[in-house]
């Protein structure tokens, strides 16, 4: 398959996953071909990865060919400020996708670019981005916080869908399908964990109070890719599934820098796809 009709394929298969097109967005657009509507777009050997004109993220993984390798399942990673309300609950708050701005140019492989935008409640916030061949750096920060009278703090929630749409895991000879699907984290504490993702494990107490500092994750279903995760000095990660359900059926990594210690948006989520 050429280069050109192998982008395409990995480009459907993101907008077909996650409506990724410039819709309700305000980010100016790529104009070539396949990446209309991204405002950035990076092409690597074992991945794709844009960011949409409505500030949102999606992360497509390749096959040695050079072609999505998990059917139709992307990564999606979306920027987001959250409000924590009294009672200890988290509020995401909506981006408002018409307050979308930036100083760059719509970009095919950038080298790095930031935005700006509102959420509800008038709160600001500010997106980085950077990338250095297999790895994308990504952080932010809360600029000002409008109307809003709770605590505040950036974050960005990368969320990993179920891969293995037909599988049984209640049948031995299928889960062992998975025997080398794992993931190994690194607390912020200094503590080790790894997780079977057939398992049903409580992940949350793996991760700890202080969050995780590095995460590995392995899955067949990507085509034997290696994703490496990494919170730089303030920041830390969490690793949220449903209650009772192994992995495998999908989880979102949490990652948040503290808005004490990183009031000038310096910390970076670093994701690695080798």
């Amino acid at each position: 398959m050429k280069r050109r009709q192998v982008i395409a394929c990995a480009l459907g298969w993101l907008a077909g996953t996650a409506s990724l097109m410039a819709a309700g967005g305000s980010l100016p657009a790529l104009l070539e071909k396949p990446w209309e509507g991204y405002f950035a777009a990076v092409e690597e050997r074992g991945f794709h990865f844009g960011i949409g004109c409505d500030g949102v993220g999606m992360l497509a993984p390749l096959n040695s060919k050079g072609e999505p390798a998990a059917h139709s399942k992307a990564i999606k990673v979306q920027f987001v400020v959250e409000e924590l309300v009294p009672g200890g609950k988290v509020v995401a708050k909506q981006i408002d996708g018409d307050s979308l701005e930036t100083t760059d140019k719509a970009q095919l492989n950038p080298e790095k670019l930031t935005f700006r935008g509102k959420v509800t409640g008038g709160a600001s916030f500010e997106v980085m981005a950077e990338f250095d061949g297999s790895k994308v750096m990504l952080g932010g920060r809360v600029t000002n916080p409008g109307e809003l009278k709770n605590p505040l703090r950036f974050a960005i929630r990368t969320q990993v869908n179920e891969v293995y749409k037909d599988l049984d895991l209640t049948d031995r000879d299928e889960r062992k399908k998975l025997k080398d699907d794992e993931v190994k984290l690194e607390t912020v504490a200094g503590g080790r964990g790894k997780v079977e993702m057939a398992e049903v494990t409580d992940v949350a107490k793996i991760c700890g109070d202080k969050g995780v500092r590095s995460l590995r994750m392995e899955m067949g279903g990507y085509a034997e890719r290696r994703f490496e995760f990494a919170a730089s000095e303030g920041s830390a990660m969490w690793i949220d599934c449903a209650s009772g359900k192994p992995m495998v059926d999908g989880f979102t990594i949490h990652w948040r820098p503290d808005p004490d210690k990183d009031k000038e948006g310096r910390a970076r989520l670093t994701m690695e796809i080798r």
